[in-house]
């Protein structure tokens, strides 16, 4: 009978061959914690340089107890407690956020989503407090450390309450609000802006428009000029957008609430006086009560509207006949639709 080898041997190779196995898998294990280390480090780099573009306009963001982890197929940087210290608008809050979550894939590194969980309150050293509750909130990041990322928000269930130091309150919700910002492709002073905001209800609002249903609102612009960019407080960078000569192209915008909705394009720019000023080619439907809260007759209006159609053609199909096409102007702050100028004036911005 022929021995093929001994029980040494094949015991001999054996060790081996599992010795050379768990070297292999351990040289695997470490290049792939070596990878997953590089892909954790190009996620913080890009919240980095995100909290750092926010520090350059006066917003601080700090996060004592930042952990990340998700090894070995995502990244995910977590905090339990987010501080807040800046400007919103004109005035000087400090608050904190609940906590957010951050996390990316390993072959991702430059896609961070952030989940973020309520709520955000904020107040002043004069007495104005707010607090933003939310059933789902999140926030995704696209791109490096050395170029404008893309923002998209994501929200639902958000509600604001508050009060002014004088007193006055405050109070808005919504059902689902959506938002963007990106770099404009080809563009290097241009960002392309969407919002989409559903059931929307502000009692300030609601009163000052004659609104009787929630509001929603769809928007979709460019923002030309790059004197928004760069460091410092927001209105001096508005300020400094402005007199570059910077312009909104609103590419669509549509409002709704109930029967009543406005559609319009065209641009806006911010004058001398710091309003806004332009001219937007309008579609008007179900706004009467709105118009007669600022002093317009609606027959004056449908008649320059018919005056208009007859000028530049009729309406395109899809609009139904009752919709009324004019230019809506933005001058010296009052607002005039067709050749009547109504009573609303908007106010400086800043």
């Amino acid at each position: 009978m022929l021995m093929t080898g001994s029980p040494l041997r094949r015991s001999g190779a054996s060790r081996i061959f599992g010795v050379a196995l768990a070297l292999a898998v351990a040289a695997v294990g470490a290049a792939w914690f070596y990878f997953w280390s590089l892909a954790a480090s190009q996620t913080e780099a890009v919240l980095t340089s995100w909290i750092a573009q926010e520090a350059q306009v006066g917003r601080q963001w700090s996060c004592p107890q930042r952990r990340i982890g998700g090894f070995p197929f995502s990244v995910e940087v977590s905090c339990p407690a987010l501080g807040f210290e800046g400007a919103i608008l004109d005035r000087s809050f400090s608050g904190s956020v609940g906590s957010f979550r951050a996390a990316s894939g390993v072959f991702d590194p430059q896609r961070v989503e952030i989940r973020i969980e309520p709520p955000f309150t904020a107040r002043t050293h004069e007495g104005d407090h707010f607090s933003l509750q939310w059933r789902h909130l999140q926030l995704q990041i696209e791109g490096g450390s050395e170029q404008a990322p893309r923002l998209t928000l994501d929200g639902a269930g958000l509600a604001l309450t508050g009060s002014t130091a004088a007193g006055a309150p405050i109070e808005a919700a919504a059902e689902t609000a959506q938002a963007t910002l990106a770099p404009t492709p080809g563009a290097e002073a241009a960002q392309e802006v969407s919002i989409t905001l559903k059931g929307v209800t502000a009692p300030p609002l609601s009163n000052a428009f004659a609104l009787r249903a929630p509001l929603d609102a769809t928007v979709s612009a460019v923002v030309v000029g790059a004197g928004l960019a760069g460091s410092g407080d927001l209105f001096d960078r508005v300020e400094r957008w402005r007199v570059e000569g910077g312009r909104i192209d609103v590419k669509s915008a549509r409002l709704v609430s109930g029967t009543a909705e406005l559609k319009a394009t065209g641009s806006l720019y911010i004058d001398e006086g710091r309003r806004p000023r332009g001219e937007l080619d309008a579609s008007l439907r179900g706004l009467d009560p709105v118009l007669r809260r600022f002093g317009v007759n609606p027959g004056l209006i449908a008649a320059g509207s018919l005056l208009t159609s007859l000028l530049k053609g009729p309406p395109a199909k899809e609009e139904a006949p009752q919709a009324i096409h004019l230019p809506l102007r933005v001058a010296d702050g009052y607002v005039s639709i067709g050749p009547i100028r109504t009573s609303l004036r908007l106010p400086a911005l800043y």
